[in-house]
């Protein structure tokens, strides 16, 4: 009779995991169960939801208050830790065992980055946009907030803090970052819901992504952005 032993957790321990999240509570319970194969040295959960939901049955992890925008929101949670990684998540992102090696080995040897995704959903589209996006920040190193991005506490310094935006914060991060150096794309994916693309129509929502994207290209503020996109 073989006895079967316990998987050991991924060494983390310098690394903050942040999650964002606004009525998200259902798909962030699934997202901390992939979090427990990892020992890291803190998960901060911060929520704008008003009023706040009582999330403390979910585990002990740190939640944070924040206004809604996920750049404040990030920026809030990254005040609250004093970790040397942060590593900012998307509620709706699940994240599996060889990913959190693969972020613990690239650790060693990148400064920032995020990973490759892929899209939950049967439709083709889907699959040709997750290639497209992992493309495009591969040759730009700009990553959208649904690709985990990882950034050394330090390099955040440089830039003068995470951006504390209300839309657009994780094209503005990475482009701050990418003048110190450009970022590392990890050769493993995450995989991302698809809910919204399916709810508001695909072609709809990669307009209504580039017309923010070229609007704040030209000075539109984050919160006019925020406003026109959430509406």
């Amino acid at each position: 009779m073989t006895s079967a032993y316990p998987t050991p957790e991924v060494e983390l321990e310098k690394v903050c995991v942040v999650i964002p999240v606004y009525r998200d509570a259902q798909l962030l319970e699934k997202l901390l169960n992939d979090l427990k194969s990892g020992s890291f040295r803190q998960v901060v959960i911060s929520y704008a939801d008003t009023p706040p939901i009582d999330f403390e049955e979910l585990g002990d992890f740190t939640y944070v208050h924040s206004s809604r925008g996920r750049g404040l929101q990030i920026a809030e949670a990254i005040s609250s830790t004093d970790a040397e990684w942060i590593w900012i998540l998307h509620a709706d992102v699940r994240v599996s065992r060889n990913a959190l090696l693969a972020l613990r080995d690239t650790l060693a040897v990148a400064k920032w980055g995020a990973f490759k995704v892929n899209l939950t959903g049967r439709s083709v589209l889907l699959n040709t946009i997750a290639s497209m996006m992992n493309w495009r920040s591969r040759v730009t190193s700009i990553y959208t907030g649904d690709q985990g991005m990882f950034i050394c506490r330090d390099l955040l310094g440089h830039i003068g803090g995470f951006p504390a935006i209300h839309l657009m914060e994780d094209v503005e991060c990475s482009r701050l970052l990418r003048r110190l150096q450009r970022g590392t794309q990890v050769p493993v994916t995450l995989t991302v819901s698809s809910r919204k693309w399916e709810r508001e129509g695909v072609v709809r929502t990669i307009l209504k992504m580039w017309i923010c994207r070229v609007l704040y290209f030209f000075g539109a503020s984050p919160e006019n952005l925020a406003d026109r996109y959430y509406s």
